[in-house]
């Protein structure tokens, strides 16, 4: 339980601003990781580490089961080169503007449709349409 991220100083109750301990990127979460598992007595070599950028390269070497999530495109290469497990998520975001464009198209196209329908019955009705 918890997490492991860059502390701050508290000083007589005060934020400093200062950083308290490691600065938990690169090499320093790598460092932090390994403070929190001898703390614990965790064994490393039997943990999972989770990233999705080649910043992370120091964690993910520190366990025994490093998995990219997501990956940029040289985390990728790393994991593929080192036989890690990759894993891939759909983002939120992405699928909500695929669906919004699909719904606009249907309605767009299913408007013209109708439209087009009208002006090949009645021509005269096109006529109508445009004087307003």
């Amino acid at each position: 339980d918890g997490g492991i991220g860059t502390r701050s100083e508290i000083k007589d109750g005060v934020y400093t601003g200062r950083p308290d301990g490691p600065f938990t990127y690169g090499s320093g979460k790598a460092e932090a990781l390994r403070l929190v598992a001898d703390e614990r007595g965790i064994n490393l070599s039997a943990s999972y580490a989770y990233s999705d950028s080649e910043s992370d390269l120091p964690m993910l070497r520190a366990v025994g089961h490093p998995v990219a999530v997501n990956p940029d495109a040289e985390l990728e290469r790393i994991a593929r080169d080192n036989g890690w497990r990759i894993m891939r998520f759909d983002k939120l975001g992405r699928r909500l503007r695929i669906a919004g464009a699909l719904v606009a198209v249907t309605l767009l196209g299913g408007g013209g449709g109708y439209v087009a329908g009208r002006i090949r019955r009645s021509p005269s009705h096109l006529a109508a349409l445009l004087r307003r």
